[in-house]
């Protein structure tokens, strides 16, 4: 006899959400509905996860990545990329980075980021993501989504201005 069973833990911590307030007409940018549109967004939360640990000098473990969907009527949903501290009751990182002047520093920085990426060194050997870009040991489990080409799309939308960030 089997028995469904899930497993789930919680814990408290601090978190912020970056989401983009409106697309264009006709463009979607519901993950549910493709998968090349949830690897944008999970490429385009551990783009921001590595713009923000360097600037806080901290390792990349320290601040989690993942996606929150809210739902908008009966069919659709917005997508939000969450950064959430890692260490049990929080470090303040999500809170910090969730200000308005530390998130404009974070953008910057990624920026930076995608300029450094998209110079031939980098492009020209990387068709998707590898351990000198996007990936690492920890998010292991996102290595075929991830694409920093995907992530520079979407953070261009992102740093359209057209951002909305909550902690």
């Amino acid at each position: 006899r089997s028995v469904p069973v899930a497993l789930g833990a919680s814990y408290v911590t601090d978190v912020a959400l970056i989401g983009i307030e409106s697309a264009p007409a006709g463009i979607a940018l519901n993950p549910n509905k493709r998968v090349g549109l949830r690897a944008a967004w999970y490429s385009l939360g551990f783009l921001i996860r590595e713009a923000a640990v360097r600037l806080l000098d901290v390792q990349n473990r320290e601040l989690g990545v993942g996606l929150w969907y809210q739902p908008l009527g009966n069919r659709d949903v917005r997508a939000w990329i969450y950064l959430a501290d890692t260490l049990e009751n929080g470090a303040g990182y999500a809170t910090h980075l969730a200000r308005p002047e530390h998130f404009a520093r974070v953008m910057d920085e990624a920026r930076d980021y995608m300029h450094d990426l998209s110079m031939p060194r980098h492009a020209g050997s990387c068709d998707s993501s590898c351990y000198d870009c996007l990936r690492d040991y920890y998010n292991m489990a996102y290595h075929p989504l991830l694409d920093w080409r995907l992530a520079g799309d979407l953070f261009a939308w992102l740093d359209r201005k057209s951002t909305r960030l909550n902690s």
